[in-house]
């Protein structure tokens, strides 16, 4: 018999961007409340075999410490964000922390983040984050948003039929 203790869920993340500047945003990361029987994601080699079968994820412990993961084109999938980690945040006993980072402006970059709990266990990511400051001659304005992963093309490639028709009045 083995007695395992549930990994946490994912944080809550919220992204800011600092006024009047071209290059920073503030990730707030704060510790995800409830339970959720999820099938668990793995990004990094460490985290084990993935498993199709539902775990149950719980916030019984405060995090010790946050995953950031950054990369620079837009994802396919989690596994994409593999030996990409941008930050490792120790928690230090609080719930939520932030995360000052520095970006290029007119670039697109993609995040997610997940928490560990302080039995070292790891929870599935908060999802995919697009984060784009755009800087047009000082006129500053942000791209934030959630993104989904685009759906594999499964069988043959498919045309319309305007390809082939021309219709024509007489």
């Amino acid at each position: 018999m083995k007695i395992l203790d549930s990994p946490p869920i994912a944080p809550e993340v919220s992204i800011i961007p600092y006024r009047g500047s071209n290059d920073r945003i503030l990730i707030n990361l704060n510790n995800g409340i409830g339970e959720y029987d999820q099938v668990p994601v793995a990004i990094e080699d460490s985290d084990g075999e993935a498993s199709d079968t539902p775990i149950t994820f719980k916030s019984d412990d405060p995090p010790s410490a946050f995953q950031i993961f950054r990369i620079e084109s837009k994802p396919k999938s989690y596994d994409d964000f593999r030996n990409n980690i941008l930050a490792n945040i120790a928690t230090q006993g609080a719930s939520s922390i932030g995360y000052k980072d520095t970006i290029e402006p007119n670039k697109k970059y993609y995040y997610t983040v997940r928490s560990i709990d302080v039995h070292d266990n790891v929870s599935n990511p908060c999802g995919v984050w697009e984060v784009e400051i755009v800087d047009e001659s000082g006129a500053l304005y942000t791209n934030i948003r959630m993104v989904d992963f685009e759906d594999p093309i499964i069988g043959k490639k498919t045309t319309t039929a305007k390809e082939y028709i021309q219709i024509t009045p007489s």
